[in-house]
């Protein structure tokens, strides 16, 4: 599974990872090991006739994580 952890600091809003993912349902942000919400995923393009839609991105929050709050971004993709 890809992902990666970041720890909140009160004001830093975008979270950034860089998995190839197909559609935002295949991201999984979670915020102190709860399913995360009051974000927008917005994706890097695979370019012009690429196999993956979208190689990585980031995680933006409308509210900064708080201090010591973990985020974690994963990719969770269906078979």
């Amino acid at each position: 599974m890809q992902k990666v952890s970041y720890m909140g600091n009160g004001s830093t809003t975008e979270f950034y990872f860089n998995f190839p993912y197909f559609e935002n349902s295949n991201v999984v942000v979670t915020k102190n090991n709860q399913t995360a919400t009051g974000y927008n995923i917005i994706g890097n393009s695979g370019g012009l006739n690429a196999d993956i839609p979208y190689n990585g991105g980031k995680v933006v929050f409308a509210t900064a994580p708080g201090t010591q709050d973990n985020i974690t971004i994963s990719r969770s993709l269906p078979l």
